[in-house]
């Protein structure tokens, strides 16, 4: 059957759009090459449902932590409200145990982690190769 219900105020809505998913090591993104990055999201209220993929055909020369930038508006800003999106990430060297990414708040980048001996360890360029390819998916509230 139906499904009905009343929401007060206006509901803001915005339609399957295209996003452009990326990489930056330590905030820079110098020689990063890519053979695909696409992204789509939608907004519902105050969720965004998003899903992204990205190919490298070259990690440049940045150095530092990863993160997968762009996402299309920031996580809303309270203290300590994290999101924890499903990723999928091929092409890593030197990774231990699981990848995990977290989405902090009042953030449009999600961070990379692997947990190798019961905590987590930031992943950087030096885990990346040429051929690294992610796939992330999820919701946060905005």
């Amino acid at each position: 059957g139906l499904l009905a219900f009343s929401v007060a105020g206006t509901l803001t809505y915005t339609p399957p759009t295209a996003w452009t998913p990326g990489v930056s090591f330590g905030g820079g993104t110098t020689g990063i090459t890519y053979t695909t990055q696409i992204g789509y999201y939608e907004r519902i209220g105050n969720r965004i449902f998003f899903s992204g993929y990205v190919a490298l055909s070259s990690k440049g020369s940045s150095t530092g932590t990863a993160v997968i930038t762009g996402l299309p508006v920031a996580s809303k800003n309270i203290a300590g409200y994290y999101h924890a999106p499903t990723v999928r990430v091929d092409g890593l060297t030197g990774i231990t145990g699981m990848v995990q990414a977290l989405l902090l708040h009042n953030a449009t980048t999600v961070s990379l982690s692997f947990l190798g001996t019961g905590s987590a360890t930031n992943i950087d360029d030096t885990h990346f190769t040429n051929t690294t390819l992610i796939i992330i998916s999820g919701h946060y509230e905005v």
